[in-house]
């Protein structure tokens, strides 16, 4: 052998700096390539859970909101209420922290404006017309009434049983 063979290889400073930061910028690269799709693989579960949650929350909402027009038709007498679920005007109907507001002023203007969706209220008792009697209103039947209702069966002494105390 000589002596040529077992010479050592020396590197300055520099060079040496050069081959790690070579070898440093490889095993980055392939880390990076490695980790890229498991990370790209987060962030889609993620979006896709951000999603689901926000579809979820809308569901809420809309089950709120329908719930409480369902109430507001209940108590006006409403005939059809999956009818007024759709055509009520949901523009000032707000959902905050789960209450729900603005219900009963849209549906005020959907039986404004739909008054056929209302069940008229009951006039008289079912012998009203073989006593001839003048039809008689409950308290009940009252709140269902319009003002104009009231005080034309108040002309007509409808309501003379309940103005004199009684039931």
């Amino acid at each position: 052998m000589s002596d040529a063979d077992n010479t050592e290889r020396s590197f300055t400073q520099e060079q040496l700096n050069r081959v790690v930061e070579d070898r440093l910028a490889r095993a980055e690269k392939t880390y990076e390539g490695r980790h890229a799709d498991a990370l790209k693989a987060q962030r889609d579960r993620a979006d896709a859970l951000e999603q689901k949650l926000a579809e979820q929350e809308q569901r809420i909402h809309d089950a709120l909101v329908n719930s409480a027009i369902t109430a507001a038709a209940i108590d006006r007498n409403i005939v059809d209420r999956e009818a007024a679920t759709k055509l009520i005007d949901r523009t000032n109907i707000v959902v905050t922290d789960d209450v729900v507001s603005g219900v009963e002023e849209a549906m005020d203007g959907l039986v404004y404006a739909k008054p056929y969706l209302v069940k008229p209220p009951p006039v008289g008792s079912v012998d009203q017309g073989a006593r001839g009697g003048v039809p008689r209103f409950s308290r009940e039947a009252l709140k269902t009434m319009t003002v104009d209702e009231i005080i034309d069966a108040q002309n007509k002494g409808s309501l003379d049983h309940l103005l004199k105390g009684g039931g």
